[in-house]
């Protein structure tokens, strides 16, 4: 039922993917590698923007499938690939070994499939045959893969910039041996209803809260969270989300935590999959998962300028406070979003210099996307 359901997924996402293309005129690229390590050969899908350049440098995403399922499953179910084709962004979908990955429950910890090693591996892989950016690599996953993205905080802090587990946790095992070199960003987003992985913790596994506290304390946050409750865009989903922010950290960084009430072990914004529970439709958990990514590097924080290089729509001033002025062309769109993805003011510009009053937008950080023709610019406001 799960397959038959990615598969038509897959036919109306290469549908609607080939109109955008066609449109666009640049192809994306999505490739097989295979990886000879430790003896094994391990498959890894490799997806590339439109427009890719190796004259330039790109952020690189590992999005890890969870226990039993695959690297197509997960490129398929999660839709990243669309999120890295609107931010500029490569995504690696690894195989785990016999569709796993040893994130410390296997026997005694540091025995079995070595993961780690092959992940910090095929970064070195990655940096050979593409141009990617050392300092922007990131990592999230999904179920198995959430725990894994948690081993690799705990050791490979050295490569991992942040990361970014969904319906994930942390083994008892990890925790013990977790002695990451940095503050590592994370983001944590989890049901409460999820049947397959409880909030509560398995057995030999900390519960969701526990979790993102651990990450909390280590990047020496303040332990109370600012919550804001997204917008039910989808009454019919069963589900809402609440997000916390963990911020007044050591080092300047933040950690994010979703809480789904009533959500299942399900990818927020995926298709539906009613065997798992239900799934949130209220935000886009791979674009979320970007909007993470985006502000750190291995260096820490990056400022407003770094953030989403794609930025070259011209906005001033920025730091903002009741307007700005956007310099575009005639009939470019302006779209002002939420954190959430909604948008909260749209306007097409007549051409040159334009003011856009911002003065009813509580103080926050907002994203402005210019979208011309077959172009579309992101800027972090």
């Amino acid at each position: 039922m799960i397959m038959t359901s990615l598969k038509n997924l897959h036919r109306k996402k290469m549908l609607c993917c080939s109109a955008f293309l066609l449109v666009l005129g640049i192809q994306a690229q999505t490739t097989p590698v295979t990886f000879p390590w430790d003896g094994q050969s391990r498959n890894v899908i490799v997806h590339l923007p439109p427009g890719y350049n190796a004259a330039n440098s790109y952020p690189l995403v590992f999005n890890l499938h969870g226990y039993q399922s695959s690297a197509q499953q997960q490129m398929l179910y999660s839709g990243m690939n669309g999120t890295a084709d609107t931010y500029n962004f490569i995504v690696a979908y690894p195989d785990g070994l016999n569709n796993q990955w040893n994130s410390g429950w296997t026997g005694v910890y540091g025995s079995g499939t070595d993961d780690i090693g092959f992940i910090d591996a095929f970064i070195d892989y990655m940096d050979q045959h593409f141009s990617i950016d050392l300092d922007r690599v990131y990592a999230c996953g999904m179920s198995n893969g959430g725990y894994q993205v948690n081993r690799m905080a705990c050791e490979l802090s050295h490569r991992i910039a942040a990361v970014a587990s969904v319906t994930g946790l942390m083994t008892d095992s990890t925790h013990v041996h977790c002695a990451p070199q940095r503050a590592v960003p994370m983001m944590q987003v989890h049901g409460t209803a999820d049947p397959i992985v409880p909030a509560s913790g398995p057995p030999l596994s900390l519960s969701e809260e526990e979790t993102i506290l651990y990450w909390v304390q280590e990047n020496g946050c303040d332990t109370t969270a600012n919550t804001t409750t997204l917008p039910d865009t989808d009454p019919n989903d069963g589900c809402t989300a609440t997000k916390r922010v963990y911020a007044s950290c050591a080092v300047g960084t933040e950690n994010w935590r979703y809480i789904i009430q009533n959500g299942g072990h399900t990818w927020p914004g995926a298709i539906s999959i009613p065997a798992f529970g239900n799934t949130c439709k209220d935000f886009d958990a791979s674009e979320h998962i970007w909007f993470f990514f985006s502000k750190y590097s291995l260096l820490g924080p990056l400022s407003a300028e770094e953030q989403l290089s794609a930025a070259t729509m011209e906005v001033y001033p920025n730091p903002a406070a009741g307007f700005i002025y956007v310099n575009g062309t005639k009939g470019e769109r302006i779209q002002v979003l939420g954190t959430s993805g909604a948008v909260l003011k749209e306007v097409v510009l007549s051409g040159g210099k334009q003011q856009l009053d911002l003065s009813l937008l509580k103080p926050g950080i907002y994203w402005l996307r210019s979208e011309t023709g077959s172009s579309t610019k992101i800027v972090r406001l």
